[in-house]
């Protein structure tokens, strides 16, 4: 390099051909930085680099080398080695940065040297494009960040992260900084196999209670398993510390993919120290065991029971599994504030007229007041549960035999029953008499709006009148028991039809049993003489032992409210202009029909008005109207003597009908005949398309198949009248 400087020196002319020789490229610039280090001159391999031509550099950087380099590289990118440079040596150090090439910016690694000749300073030196190479720098930055952001959630658990791939068993280790999780230090990459090195240290450093469990995660197609459907698996063991020690750790092996179902390749795993956590939790559990010893003889009466520590606010929750205190079960060590727990509890399950005392245990104060001076405290309350609201008590225990109490044991006992007898007991006149005297104005009001009215002593067989039309008392009269009083009555009141099913509803010997959980049994039945009426019975009475002794018998007249609720059945299955039947009940006839062995005489007949559009568009829909109730008035008069009609859609319709095919065949012949001899007032002639199937004709299809097959044969008759008559359709 020196020899090329001197025959540059001596050769009084920059630009010669040695120039173009030199490998990279080479550039020549004045030493002035205050002007950008100008262009002396420019290697062709230079410009190649860069892309740019000398006329380019020279309007947009205006001749300077500084101009093209990076803002972020420009101290890297003009510094060059200066003239006092001993022969023989050069500036081997490179420098990389960026010049701004034609097509953005380029990563480079070059040199440069100053030297002077004739008094003025110089600056030459050479680049070469190292992009590719940098790309990849970047690429290894990247992937690094993304490890990084990876685990950047999860640095602040764990002290070490293994980051494993199960299919090559390439693993990287990271200590975690705990006060800085963005300052993980990948300290060993290798490639060797990451389950022999996690057996080895599993043999040295798990407990021998835990080793054996421990040694099955060596295999990466066990892992495979264990991560099949979720992302992350846990597990803690006793593991020894750098002091030999054995320390509460949980080891997690997690799942790299967003998808869980994923098998698993990429995963990662930590060990967290859980030792502090899980001692806590066996201290409380043995101190809760040693409190459970000291109310042994109370524990076989709660079926819950919770461990308060009122100056913590913290809990524990047992359930007892039997009578037994040893068996108690702790099912729950919450986080949250038994204060909180206890208020969303009451909030959830205490009758509202309790609430605000219930509420009241939530206060410790208030709480250490009530147990100062004594070892228990009972409050009785209203508690929901799945069959409605039960009395329960609410019992505070005091487990510090001081005066002053931090722990207390907070029970549930179910005293349902018990308050339930109270209560009978103490009412049990009382309730007595209101009952008769209720008994008596209920009867006396019920007699106004009732046919009949009898009371009924089921043990004593016996009926008593409190109102009866003339009929009924003559029965009455005449009969000594209450089970012929229900034979007589509806044998003569109720239509031969429905006989069976009311003789079968005023069964004396299970009329208890059919009332027992509903209080009120009904049943409507027609009469011979009174229409439509309602039979009832009412409980009326219990006897000591609970059983039903008294029954209320009514009969009511409800013919007229069976008018109106037949008459809007009938309108809901109804089409309004046609008066057949609409598609809500073809709709639940079908489905009848699917549940059904279908006759061998069924038929179905799907109809199509033609024409009706064009109609409906050049004569008015008043027009279109006389052709759908027309052909629908011939529909009946052919088909409804053998089936029913149904109107499923504007022009639409379906008969289904039970006879054979003969009588089908010649009343489908005189259905046409009627159709082609009608003439209207707004229209002038009526057509009709139709599609029939029978199930003789096809005894292997459902219901569903045979409309099918009666609609496609409807319009094929459809599209031939409109072929024949010429018309194309819209």
């Amino acid at each position: 390099m020196l020899e090329i400087i001197r025959k540059i020196r001596n050769s009084g002319d920059f630009r010669i051909d040695i120039l173009r020789k030199l490998p990279g490229g080479y550039n020549l610039c004045e030493d002035k930085p205050e002007e950008g280090f100008p262009f002396v001159y420019i290697s062709p391999n230079f410009l190649e680099i860069v892309g740019w031509t000398e006329e380019e550099i020279s309007e947009k950087f205006n001749n300077k080398f500084a101009a093209m380099v990076h803002p972020d590289d420009y101290e890297t990118g003009v510094r060059f080695h200066p003239e006092e440079i001993a022969d023989g040596e050069s500036d081997d150090e490179d420098r990389v940065y960026r010049l701004l090439g034609k097509d953005g910016y380029i990563w480079v690694s070059g040199y440069a040297n100053g030297f002077k000749k004739d008094g003025v300073s110089y600056v030459h030196g050479v680049i070469t494009e190292i992009n590719s190479f940098m790309n990849a720098i970047e690429e290894s930055k990247r992937y690094d960040k993304e490890r990084l952001d990876q685990i950047k959630g999860l640095a602040s658990q764990f002290s070490v992260l293994y980051f494993v791939n199960l299919d090559t068993l390439e693993t990287e280790n990271y200590y975690l900084d705990y006060l800085a999780p963005d300052g993980a230090k990948d300290i060993d990459r290798k490639s060797e196999n990451f389950f022999e090195a996690y057996r080895n240290s599993m043999i040295v450093y798990a407990h021998p209670d835990f080793r054996e469990e421990m040694l099955k995660y060596d295999n990466p197609e066990y892992i495979r398993e264990i991560l099949k459907n979720k992302r992350r698996h846990e597990y803690r063991f006793l593991c020894m510390d750098a002091n030999g020690e054995y320390l509460w750790t949980d080891m997690i092996i997690m799942k790299f993919s967003d998808n869980e179902d994923d098998v698993p390749v990429n995963i990662a795993v930590g060990y967290y120290n859980t030792d502090t956590e899980m001692r806590e939790r066996l201290e409380r559990a043995r101190r809760n065991e040693r409190d459970l010893a000291a109310i042994k003889g109370l524990a076989d009466e709660y079926d819950t029971l919770y461990f308060v520590d009122m100056d913590k606010d913290a809990f524990s929750l047992y359930y007892l599994t039997d009578t037994s205190p040893e068996t108690a079960k702790d099912v729950v060590d919450e986080e949250k504030k038994f204060s909180d727990y206890h208020i969303e509890c009451m909030k959830l399950f205490c009758h509202p007229d309790y609430m605000d005392q219930m509420i009241k245990f939530a206060d410790y104060g208030y709480v250490k007041e009530l147990v100062k001076n004594q070892s228990k405290y009972v409050f009785r309350f209203l508690c929901d549960s799945n069959w409605g609201y039960k009395w329960c008590e609410f019992v505070i225990i005091n487990l510090d035999k001081g005066e002053e109490s931090n722990r207390i044991a907070v029970g549930y006992i179910d005293v349902d029953e018990k308050v339930k007898e109270e209560i009978a007991k103490k009412k049990e006149l009382e309730d007595a008499i209101e009952i008769k005297n209720k008994h008596y104005s209920v009867l006396k009001a019920m007699s106004e709006i009732y046919y009949s009215v009898h009371v009924i002593e089921l043990g004593g067989d016996k009926a008593f009148e409190i109102k009866s039309q003339n009929e009924v008392k003559e029965i009455v009269n005449n009969v000594d028991s209450a089970k012929d009083l229900m034979v007589k009555a509806m044998s003569m009141l109720v239509n031969e039809k429905y006989k069976e099913d009311a003789l079968k509803f005023t069964d004396f010997n299970t009329i208890a049993e059919r009332i027992e959980n509903k209080r009120v049994i009904s049943e409507e039945f027609q009469g011979n003489n009174i229409g439509w009426f309602r039979a009832q019975f009412i409980l009326l009475e219990r006897d000591d032992a609970g059983k039903i002794s008294k029954v209320i018998f009514t009969t009511q007249e409800i013919d007229e409210e069976k008018r109106q609720r037949d008459t809007l059945i009938k309108q809901s299955m109804t089409d309004e202009l046609t008066g057949l039947y609409n598609r809500r009940a073809y709709e639940e006839d079908i489905v009848k029909y699917k549940d059904e062995k279908l006759e061998d005489s069924f038929a179905y007949i799907s109809f199509d008005i033609n024409s009706l559009k064009y109609v409906n568009d050049t004569l008015g829909h008043n027009a279109g109207d006389e052709m759908i109730t027309s052909a629908c008035h011939i529909m009946e008069e052919v088909f409804l003597d053998v089936g029913k009609l149904y109107r499923i859609g504007g022009d639409e319709f379906v008969a289904i009908v039970f006879a054979d095919e003969n009588e089908i065949t010649n009343k489908i012949t005189h259905f046409d005949e009627l159709i082609s001899k009608w003439s209207g007032k707004l229209v002038d002639r009526l057509s009709v398309s139709h599609g029939v199937v029978t199930r003789c004709e096809k005894s292997d299809m459902s219901i569903d198949e045979i409309a099918i097959l009666a609609d496609h044969r409807m319009y094929s008759a459809k599209q031939e009248y409109y072929k024949k008559n010429g018309i194309v359709r819209g």
